[in-house]
């Protein structure tokens, strides 16, 4: 999974102001890896990983590679 993917899904939760913990415990991420990924961006996101959040959030993983191409441009 590239980082684009991380940063879009990352500016989105932080953006919503979802609280780490709680998706951590619904999509069965580690607290401490979900937060290497989302807060401090340490660490891109697996896809398994980026999918599963984009479905708990009930977000569409393309509309992230849509802004990703947006900016791009």
């Amino acid at each position: 999974m590239s980082d684009f993917a991380t940063c879009h899904i990352s500016d989105y939760i932080r953006g919503m102001n979802i609280n780490i913990a709680a998706l951590s415990r619904q999509v069965k991420i580690p607290d401490g890896i979900l937060r290497r990924s989302i807060v401090s961006r340490e660490r891109p996101l697996r896809a398994d990983e980026f999918l599963e959040l984009c479905f708990c959030l009930g977000k569409d993983p393309m509309e992230f590679r849509q802004e990703a191409a947006q900016e791009r441009r």
